[in-house]
């Protein structure tokens, strides 16, 4: 799971001035590495809250490359030979592997062995070797990843999966249909700075604002969203500071280190969450150009680019308030 820390959170909920009311149950913890909240207006009912931190639990259960009897971690465990996931599993990692094909591979799931040389969760900065770098960058290629039914195989012994840029998405839809098929119709859901939220608020849309990236307590504008989700990232989620030089989490799938494309961040608006989070680590990846050429093939999906040089752009069909 991506790990994030709340002064680097990527996205802000503002009220809507005069239209909102107070939610009649709310609860923050901390799970899939970082800080979530699940908020209910409508209801006060806490054994909706307790459900929803219960499927938290399930699915970062199945799909944590940390947690040792996950479905991930067996995969990465089994060195090329095949495995036996749940139906969940193999679901998610098919609809991983067409953001793959899609981008082209700036988006790939078997990044796993890059991300764990990085790790960008360490006490004490550094910078991989180079010929580590290499060696962990061979066993990446989502071609590699087969799934046939529920059984799952990395045809390289030495590849990793890490579903850190789709599984917190996929599982905010699933909280979202789990509060739906329990009658709640306006919720706020934050994991961890990516937001999703079923409904409206009264009537009028919750509208999300889209942190600055060098700014925790600035924005770069508003986003009206009902039942949608907003997923960033960006350079200055989880970043370290070696020889003056910022190097961050997004890694390019193709070099095997941190993307390079005159990009901060990038914000992805949309129905699914899940959809949501893949599309922002690849449109970061691709860069803005490229990025663009991607969207267009994924009707009901809009973008934010904020660029290097302080500048900020988005896809046509946003409503964007800056």
């Amino acid at each position: 799971m991506k790990r994030l820390i709340c002064a680097g959170l990527c996205l802000l909920l503002l009220l809507a001035g005069g239209c909102g009311r107070l939610p009649g149950a709310t609860r923050s913890g901390f799970a899939l590495d970082t800080v979530v909240s699940v908020t209910l207006y409508g209801t006060d009912d806490e054994a909706l809250l307790d459900g929803c931190f219960a499927l938290i639990r399930e699915k970062e259960a199945l799909f944590s490359r940390t947690v040792p009897d996950s479905d991930v971690a067996r995969i990465n465990a089994a060195a090329g030979q095949p495995v036996t996931v749940t139906e969940e599993t193999a679901a998610l990692l098919r609809t991983a592997l067409i953001f793959c094909e899609a981008s082209g591979g700036a988006f790939d799931v078997t990044v796993g062995a890059l991300t764990q040389l990085w790790d960008f969760g360490a006490d004490t900065p550094f910078l991989p070797a180079a010929d580590a770098v290499t060696t962990a960058l061979a066993t990446v290629s989502y071609a590699g990843l087969s799934v046939k039914g529920n059984t799952v195989t990395l045809v390289n012994k030495d590849a990793r999966l890490d579903l850190g840029g789709i599984a917190k998405g996929y599982i905010a839809d699933c909280l979202r249909d789990y509060l739906t098929q329990h009658g709640v119709t306006s919720a706020l859901l934050d994991l961890g700075g990516s937001i999703t939220v079923l409904g409206d608020k009264q009537g009028q849309p919750f509208r999300i604002g889209i942190r600055a990236p060098d700014d925790a307590d600035g924005l770069l504008g508003v986003v009206p969203v009902c039942g949608g989700s907003v997923v960033t990232s960006g350079d200055y989620e989880r970043c370290r500071m070696v020889e003056g030089v910022r190097y961050h989490h997004l890694l390019d799938p193709a070099t095997g280190y941190p993307a390079r494309t005159g990009l901060r961040s990038v914000s992805i608006i949309g129905p699914s969450a899940a959809v949501c989070d893949a599309l922002s680590t690849a449109c970061f990846v691709l860069g803005e150009e490229k990025a663009r050429l991607l969207l267009l093939a994924q009707p009901g999906y809009e973008a934010v680019f904020a660029r290097n040089d302080g500048t900020v752009t988005h896809t046509d069909g946003l409503d964007w308030q800056s």
